[in-house]
């Protein structure tokens, strides 16, 4: 081992970056206020080497850093919020407020924040019951996030120090733009070293495949059926393996005649899909029993429906539940070949696909969102594949 190497694996004990990368030199300390800032970093973020959720908690005074995904034993945090005025969670939930309303508040607010992708942070928001207890607010960014090493999935998503920096400007009315010091100088820096000529290519940018249309549908597009599941929450399986589930909302739409199939079935086990609203009191009311939904699916069919889903997760959870199931044509296999990369869930293919986005009925179920965009992407897809087109 060189010295060089010897120095690039020592670590800061402070930002616990690469010597290399250390950059507590470039911290500035911000006035709060008054304000104290909770972040709830996911573990696989708090592997990333260019996370920025240990810079902001560094450029805070009096903020905390808690790391995991189930946070209720958790006891210093749970008493950091018991003793807080005016604890509040940054999250763009449907009831968010502008964080600005708070600026003339009575007392400082403890604001919660939570670090990691998109994905990341919904499943925090959702495993945390006391998150979704405390008043929401969001920020409105003035200007995009300038991660230019990370895509973010929406115009709105910022980095988490950008995040806590823009909380700041909403709290106080002033600039913290010196908060993004060492933040916009670590991007700086992966940028020019992700186009320096002496860097190895890590990939090859993927080609997009020649225009195509599934087998099945390619044969009969007029009978397409979309067919989209919501389940109930349910444990880990190894990898390769389709986990335990119960069906618990049922969805189809016939596209050549408009006809639709909307059921609802309490499952055994009653899992986070309740807790998170998904299902409400009318759901409840209206709810038909296992045996009931699998006699009205079988009488819904059509010998000549051609079957399309979002991957084929759906149907083997249908046929876990007893309910008959065919062959089906795998959407997002087919968008993934369009896009020529992995599209990601249904809102953010439709959103790769520039369909326009339109704002979700107050008290749609996701589920029946999701059926409408899958709609979309077919007709997308399909009208794109006939004009020849081999890529998006």
């Amino acid at each position: 081992m060189t010295a060089g190497d010897e120095s690039e694996r020592k670590r800061c004990p402070i930002c616990r970056q690469a010597a290399a990368n250390c950059f507590c030199d470039d911290l500035v300390p911000q006035q709060t206020g008054g304000a104290a800032f909770v972040f709830l970093q996911h573990p696989a973020e708090a592997r990333n080497p260019v996370g920025t959720a240990r810079m902001a908690h560094l450029s805070l005074p009096g903020s905390s850093l808690f790391i995991g995904v189930d946070f209720s034993e958790e006891q210093r945090l749970r008493e950091l919020l018991d003793k807080a005025v005016l604890p509040c969670v940054l999250f763009p939930s449907d009831d968010a407020l502008p964080l600005e309303t708070l600026r003339n508040a009575p007392a400082a607010p403890t604001v919660v924040v939570i670090d990691g992708t998109w994905s990341q942070a919904r499943k925090i928001w959702k495993l945390n019951p006391f998150l979704r207890s405390l008043p929401a607010y969001r920020i409105e960014p003035k200007v995009p996030s300038r991660y230019r090493i990370r895509a973010e999935p929406a115009a709105h998503c910022l980095s988490t120090i950008e995040a806590a920096a823009a909380a700041l400007e909403a709290l106080d009315g002033t600039s913290h733009e010196s908060m993004l010091r060492p933040f916009l100088k670590l991007v700086s820096r992966q940028v020019a070293f992700s186009v320096s000529p002496e860097r190895a290519p890590r990939w090859h940018a993927r080609k997009p495949r020649p225009a195509f249309v599934p087998p099945l549908i390619a044969a009969a597009p007029e009978n397409a059926l979309i067919v989209h599941v919501s389940s109930n929450g349910f444990r880990k399986a190894p990898r390769g393996q389709h986990p335990d589930g119960e069906v618990v909302r049922l969805l189809a739409r016939r596209l050549r005649s408009g006809e639709t199939f909307s059921a609802v079935t309490l499952p055994k086990n009653q899992g986070p899909c309740f807790t998170a609203g998904e299902i409400t009191e009318s759901d409840r009311l209206h709810a038909v029993s296992q045996e009931t939904l699998r006699s009205q699916w079988r009488e819904f069919l059509n010998p000549e429906d051609v079957w399309l889903m979002w991957t084929d997760f759906p149907r083997a959870l249908m046929a876990q539940s007893g309910l008959e199931t065919r062959a089906a044509d795998d959407l997002k296999h087919w968008c993934a070949g369009a896009l020529a990369r992995n599209p990601g869930g249904i809102p953010r293919a439709a959103e790769l696909l520039g369909l326009p986005a339109r704002p979700p009925m107050p008290g749609m179920p996701r589920a029946a969102r999701e059926i409408e965009l899958l709609e979309a992407i077919f007709r997308r897809l399909l009208t794109d594949a006939s004009a020849g087109k081999a890529g998006i």
